[in-house]
């Protein structure tokens, strides 16, 4: 599964209540420094390592400076991978689209906003909302599966639910897929 949005949409935090249900999510390979210590969802390497590994990956994509990808050993082994528009044309390139399911999380760009500015701060939510703007203007080409409100608390125990649902279903019965 596929997990697409907007910085401050909510991805995260919903892939992290998510693995608690029993899901893994991939840890991206980055080049990108931690934003704190221990962050989770990400294996940080140095531009050296990350060459060493260029031409397994499926995914890329090069934002802000920095580079992310993943390879087909971890999209095998992992059930949910939080990507952006660029990571999901360059999947869809190397794998096909008949093998994801693409979520697209919508939340209010003052939600966002709020978000970012409460764990970044003002200036860095500022600028995340701006590099959106760009990330995002071909969102329209995407082709998804679910679109999900997550906008409060309430939608992100719903969209939990739905999500988890899924997943299990996507692990229980695998000749549907």
């Amino acid at each position: 599964m596929c997990v697409i949005g907007k910085s401050g949409s909510g991805k995260t935090t919903l892939v992290e209540i998510l693995e608690k249900f029993g899901h893994s999510a991939l840890p991206s390979f980055t080049t990108r420094p931690p934003r704190e210590p221990n962050e989770k969802g990400r294996t940080f390497v140095s531009e050296e390592e990350f060459n060493k590994i260029r031409d397994e990956l499926v995914a890329y994509t090069f934002f802000d400076g920095y580079e992310h990808g993943a390879t087909m050993e971890q999209i095998n082994n992992h059930d949910i991978y939080i990507v952006d528009v660029d990571g999901y044309f360059n999947l869809i390139e190397s794998i096909g689209r008949d093998r994801m399911v693409v979520v697209h999380i919508i939340t209010r760009d003052d939600f966002r906003f709020d978000r970012m500015k409460e764990t970044r701060g003002e200036k860095e939510a500022a600028r995340r909302m701006e590099n959106d703007k760009v990330k995002f203007e071909n969102l329209d080409e995407v082709e998804f599966d679910y679109e999900l409100i997550n906008d409060n608390k309430f939608d992100l125990i719903r969209n939990v639910s739905k999500l988890d649902y899924i997943l299990t279903l996507m692990k229980d019965r695998p000749d549907w897929m």
